[in-house]
């Protein structure tokens, strides 16, 4: 019953559409800084094909940011909500003019924008729940790293002919599948993250299942670094990757 209630919190539901602000109005952002470097200048988008001025763009993306960061403000009654939706405001905002360029940093960015997504899930039904929710946001965060530095693996050529620091191109191929795999690892010791509080019990089927679900990943990393890291290897795993972490996910949330 409780977790039905949780549906009726105001919080709850501003919290999501905050969420989703954020991740719409970050690819406004993003196509726009990515407009003007020409970095998307043989791509058929909007800003490219001239549908829309890059100007237009600019202060669409502008108004957006300022007016959720505002109404987030005004709207959520919790301080850490408020102060979770800033970060990820101003995190994707200078995401592409600031931070994609800087190695490894960029990885840590997309993963904390879509992990905090939970955790402020978790506040908003109520502190009580926020254990809860640190779990699978910490799986999340760890899988997204796992997939954000394997796709700079497949685009290492392209992003060393462009200048790009990634993973993969400041440390080597090799290197960046080794930290890879060790985060897809370190996403299947998530169900025993309540060992590190006092009074947490974790569960016996997340941590039977996480963990199996996790092997099909983690092999498969291991598989396309034997492969030295061919795209149709690559490709295989990072499309594996959605369906286990819906799986997982499905799994955290069933079985707290």
């Amino acid at each position: 019953a409780r977790s039905m209630e949780c549906f009726l919190l105001p919080d709850v539901w501003l919290v999501a559409l905050f969420s989703a602000a954020t991740g719409a109005f970050s690819m406004v952002i993003n196509d726009y800084f990515d407009f003007r470097s020409g970095a998307d200048a043989l791509k058929p988008k909007p800003l490219t094909l001239g549908t829309v001025h890059p100007e237009q763009a600019l202060l669409a993306a502008a108004v957006f940011y300022l007016s959720t960061m505002f109404f987030a403000s005004l709207l959520l009654q919790s301080l850490t909500l408020r102060a979770l939706v800033s970060c990820s405001l101003m995190a994707t905002f200078l995401y592409t003019p600031m931070l994609k360029g800087i190695c490894f940093v960029k990885n840590l960015v997309v993963a904390f924008v879509i992990s905090q997504a939970i955790v402020a899930g978790g506040l908003a039904v109520g502190g009580a729940n926020l254990v809860r929710a640190v779990v699978p946001a910490f799986y999340v965060f760890s899988t997204i790293m796992w997939q954000e530095i394997m796709m700079d693996i497949n685009d290492e050529e392209g992003d060393r002919n462009a200048g790009i620091r990634t993973l993969p191109v400041t440390v080597g191929k090799h290197a960046a599948m080794a930290v890879a795999t060790f985060f897809a690892f370190l996403a299947s010791l998530s169900p025993l993250l309540p060992l590190l509080v006092p009074g947490a019990q974790v569960s016996p089927v997340a941590a039977s299942v996480i963990p199996l679900v996790q092997s099909v990943i983690i092999f498969g990393s291991v598989r396309a670094w034997r492969a030295s890291f061919q795209r149709e290897e690559m490709d295989v795993v990072l499309n594996r990757e959605y369906p286990a972490i819906a799986a997982s996910l499905a799994v955290l949330c069933a079985f707290p």
